[in-house]
């Protein structure tokens, strides 16, 4: 299992034309807006128990082999992440953040 942790420093962005310069990040805010929709708003998990869709993607090329948890989650409090112990389970954890990084 892979949990997604999205990392908001400030509230989604809109109305900005998307540019060359500018892209990536609309690309991440646009990620964050659909899962945060997908998990029912910001500060919520969503934890998807089939594998991923080709035919209904927020992230192109997600792994098909793997079950995903998402959550978008605002930095304006302090947020703790707490993997169950699984001792026979890979267990992964991805904190994309705006603006081009991850923890």
């Amino acid at each position: 299992m892979v949990l997604l942790i999205c990392l908001m420093p400030t509230a989604l962005k809109g109305g900005e034309t998307v540019n060359v310069l500018n892209y990536i990040s609309a690309e991440t805010d646009l990620q964050f807006k659909d899962y945060a929709a997908l998990a029912g708003g910001v500060g919520k998990l969503l934890n998807v128990r089939e594998v991923y869709s080709v035919k209904n993607q927020t992230t192109i090329h997600g792994n098909r082999d793997i079950l995903y948890s998402f959550g978008v989650y605002d930095l304006a409090s302090p947020v703790t992440v707490i993997k169950p112990a699984a001792p026979d389970r890979f267990q992964s954890l991805i904190v994309p953040v705006s603006d081009r990084a991850s923890l």
